[in-house]
């Protein structure tokens, strides 16, 4: 008899294990939640004959109960207890399950006091024995109620008191499941409309370079279809510019690093739009890219002031410095907004995530708690990424601390991604050269520093900035192949040298760039105090 009697238990366990096991997988494959709930209430009345079950929820203000499944509780109890299923003493079992916020076993409905005024409702369906237990959150929030019922008067065993916790433990990891999951689609919601809205068109490309987001601003600009878009991208480039541009970013994409580049778009009205696009790689804890990011912004007006400098000849040196401030001005606008804007929304997914964790903590299956992390740490690095973007479009370090921190944090920042070794030498005393000189010589210091990754096949550079006599003087020397002698000259310059001299001339100052005897180059940039 012990024999039979411990096999019945055996089997019993295993039971509800399988039970337990089957609602995780709905929980974990995401199914709806009365789906998850019907198939709970299903496999408890499995495990007891005679007996229906039936899953309440609590509406948002805590004051009413609503079926959520209840598949074989008769349709007319259903619809007669329903102006009883208030969370409020003497209504019934759930109703007052739920207020007292403890189990309520009502033995019978023919006589028993919570039932005076509805019980029968219940008697003429055959229900007599209704044992309700409320379902509360981890902090004390009323859920719902799960429910057990018999067509006769009776109270719970012990074996059914374990049914109703499973059930009940089961029934509350599935509700805060979902409750979690809206409340991360909405943070997602939420940061689709900021990106949405931003005043700049912006995109995601996977790590083979394949499109596969560009925003609503986008959207309205090139007038394409979200599917015309993401099957083909580059056809409102201009057909001049595209194998341009491809290449560079062909190779730009193999290098890994951020990179910028001005095309002209086709616009929705027919007009081709000169466009700023820069693009920034996301990447795992590994090291590996997994996305990269873009925006375009319209600069139209910048080519046009451009095209009237050249074509005019005028007060070169004041126009410089008019587009120079305009890049600077296009760059801390585009910073604000991620900050303010992106930001924000991210720091919200961050929260949203860790009370999705909190809240499913040890009930939750280890693919669900997979999946979690690796979603934190992608939104971490993400984080991370959109602050060093920010601080690459405008170092905060430069306008609070000078130009000497800023070129410290930008050397370190340059080690760590290229593997060259940068020093920053020099001191700028207790007088701080002007607002729009830092910000000349850093970005001088930053489009060296890139052509040394890009060119110089060097292994290291010193950059050294001091003040002589009434000038700043600042100069960039790598111990790279250097530059031959055609390079160094303004004719046969390279973009970067040409954007290099045009910055320092911008704020009066004299540039000039060499090869050296020994190899490698120097920059050396002068301007007045």
């Amino acid at each position: 008899m012990a024999n039979l009697q411990g096999a019945t238990e055996q089997r019993a366990r295993a039971a509800l294990l399988d039970c337990q096991r089957r609602v995780l997988e709905r929980i974990a494959n995401a199914a709806p939640l009365p789906e998850i709930l019907e198939t709970l209430v299903k496999l408890i009345e499995e495990q007891a004959s005679d007996m229906r079950c039936a899953v309440l929820l609590a509406d948002s203000a805590q004051q009413k109960l609503r079926f959520a499944a209840a598949p074989n509780i008769p349709e007319d109890y259903k619809t007669g207890i329903e102006p009883f299923l208030l969370i409020a003493p003497n209504m019934g079992s759930c109703g007052t399950a739920a207020f007292r916020r403890e189990p309520v076993y009502t033995r019978d409905t023919a006589n028993d006091a919570l039932w005076e005024d509805c019980g029968d409702v219940a008697v003429r369906n055959g229900l007599r024995a209704i044992w309700s237990t409320p379902i509360l959150s981890d902090d004390n929030s009323v859920l719902g109620t799960f429910a057990m019922y018999y067509s006769e008067p009776r109270m719970p065993s012990a074996e059914h008191i374990q049914l109703i916790d499973m059930a009940t433990q089961m029934a509350r990891v599935a509700i805060e499941a979902k409750r979690a999951g809206d409340a991360l689609r909405q943070s997602e919601d939420r940061l689709r409309l900021v990106i949405d809205t931003i005043p700049t068109m912006a995109w995601s490309l996977r790590p083979d370079g394949v499109v596969d987001f560009v925003n609503q601003r986008w959207l309205e600009f090139t007038g394409l279809s979200l599917e015309e878009a993401l099957a083909n991208a580059t056809r409102t480039v201009h057909p001049e510019d595209l194998p341009g541009v491809m290449e560079k970013w062909r190779t730009d994409m193999a290098v890994g690093e951020p990179c910028e580049y001005e095309l002209r778009l086709r616009r929705a009205d027919g007009e081709y739009r000169w466009v700023l696009v820069r693009t920034v790689p996301l990447r795992n804890e590994q090291g590996n890219i997994v996305k990269w990011y873009g925006t375009s912004t319209d600069i139209t007006e910048r080519k046009k002031a451009e095209n009237a400098l050249r074509d005019s000849g005028v007060h070169l040196q004041a126009l410089t410095r008019r587009l120079v401030e305009l890049q600077e001005s296009e760059r801390k606008d585009l910073a604000r907004e991620l900050h303010d804007r992106v930001g924000q929304s991210l720091t919200a997914l961050q929260i949203n995530l860790g009370m999705l964790r909190a809240a499913l903590s040890s009930r939750a299956s280890s693919d669900i708690t997979s999946r979690l992390d690796d979603c934190a740490a992608l939104l971490e690095s993400t984080a991370r990424d959109i602050r060093s973007v920010e601080s690459e479009l405008r170092p905060p370090m430069l306008d609070d601390h000078g130009l000497l921190a800023a070129l410290h944090w930008y050397a370190n920042e340059f080690t760590r991604r290229a593997g060259i070794a940068v020093s920053v030498r020099g001191s700028q005393g207790s007088e701080r050269a002007r607002p729009e000189v830092e910000i000349a010589l850093f970005r001088i210091a930053q489009e060296a520093l890139n052509n040394v990754a890009k060119h110089a096949r060097a292994t290291s550079v010193v950059i050294s900035f001091w003040s002589a006599g009434s000038e700043w003087r600042m100069l960039v020397v790598d111990d790279g192949v250097g530059l031959r002698p055609h390079e160094a000259g303004q004719p046969r310059a390279g973009f970067g040298l040409v954007t290099m001299r045009e910055r320092a001339q911008a704020i009066g100052g004299r540039f000039d760039a060499e090869g050296l005897p020994q190899g490698g180059t120097r920059i050396t940039v002068q301007v007045p105090m």
